[in-house]
């Protein structure tokens, strides 16, 4: 980090502060994309994420980093139902399903065609970046141990 940098600069007028323990999917990022401001999103009790500005940043800062009590906030409340990580042991356990939502999001369209020479198997789970060249001869697939299987 260079020295002129700063950290933790909340001077922005409008800020969206997400909790880290969140698995984000393409709707939650929709939900937070919206124009709205001053909205906290909670997920029973947890605060899942908060749209803030102005005051309402300085006053997050300074009195909720540490508490969840948001009750002396006049701002909309949105009740989301989203999955959080509770426990190291989660990233471990759903480390897989989070690569095959990663590649669905990032990879919405699943055009892979023949290939002159080369074996494509279960084709409809084989997702291929731009420009890869694949020669003859090759056997390209989703195999049984995959965990796109």
């Amino acid at each position: 980090m260079r020295p002129e940098e700063k950290v933790n600069d909340f001077s922005a007028e409008k800020i969206l502060f997400i909790n880290s323990r969140i698995l984000p999917d393409e709707e939650l990022v929709k939900i937070f994309s919206a124009n709205e401001v001053d909205e906290f999103f909670l997920n029973g009790e947890e605060i899942i994420a908060a749209r803030l500005s102005g005051e309402n940043i300085s006053k997050f800062i300074s009195e909720n980093l540490v508490s969840d009590d948001i009750s002396n906030f006049d701002c909309k409340k949105t009740e989301i139902d989203y999955r959080l990580l509770n426990y190291s042991w989660d990233l471990v356990s759903k480390n897989g399903e989070e690569i095959k939502n990663d590649i669905l999001i990032l990879s919405p369209k699943n055009i892979v065609e023949e290939i002159e020479g080369v074996h494509l198997v279960n084709k409809e789970k084989i997702f291929l970046g731009e420009n890869v060249k694949i020669r003859p001869n090759v056997r390209v697939g989703c195999f049984r141990r995959s965990n796109f299987y």
